[in-house]
């Protein structure tokens, strides 16, 4: 079944951590769940690159599993991650990302690492794991800061500061122009950091 997606800042449960823990994946709640995760995936428009469950429902978060789905090179079409949890390595990039539950708002420059190690759990219960460079590790980040209640836009951004405070790298001036299409581009590799 569609659901509608959560949209804005107000909205709490954008804000709220899925925490991990040990679930029943043959429990029809879960088969339910995931099903109407790909049904509202599969209405975004083409270039949306993922989804998370938090972004489609208000209540019983306490009793789901942290789960999203996204494009990866195994399906272009979204793949279901349940309990991921990963490392990102390799230095950072930049590019620009918006967000379905903003869908208003311009996209905004963000670092992010280059690579990363995702383990997690397929829609069948079974462990998986992958290594991915740009532009998926970004997909896959992004939507792991959605289960952890991260959003880009008003007063929670990456770091939990102010987007506007933040330091420049991550907001751009209004009237820069983000490329646009899918996979999307990426715009430049940043040195490595301590």
């Amino acid at each position: 079944m569609v659901k509608e997606i959560n949209k804005g800042i107000s909205h709490h449960v954008l804000l709220t951590s899925i925490e991990p823990g040990e679930f029943n994946y043959d429990s029809p709640d879960i088969k339910v769940w995931i099903e109407n995760l790909k049904d509202t995936f599969a209405t975004l428009p083409k270039d949306a690159v993922g989804l998370a469950i938090n972004q489609i429902y208000d209540d019983n978060l306490h009793s789901m599993p942290p789960m999203f789905i996204a494009r990866t090179p195994k399906s272009i079409d979204g793949e279901i991650f349940l309990n991921p949890r990963g490392l990102g390595t390799g230095g950072h990039v930049s590019n620009y990302e918006g967000c379905s539950s903003f869908p208003s708002n311009t996209p905004i420059k963000k670092s992010r690492h280059k690579n990363y190690t995702i383990l997690y759990l397929n829609e069948k219960g079974e462990e998986q794991s992958f290594k991915v460079g740009p532009p998926w590790s970004l997909i896959i980040q992004h939507e792991v800061d959605h289960l952890e209640g991260k959003v880009l836009y008003g007063s929670h951004n990456y770091t939990g500061t102010l987007c506007r405070k933040s330091r420049s790298k991550i907001t751009e001036p209004k009237n820069q122009q983000p490329p646009l299409g899918f996979p999307p581009p990426l715009l430049k590799e940043e040195p490595n950091t301590p």
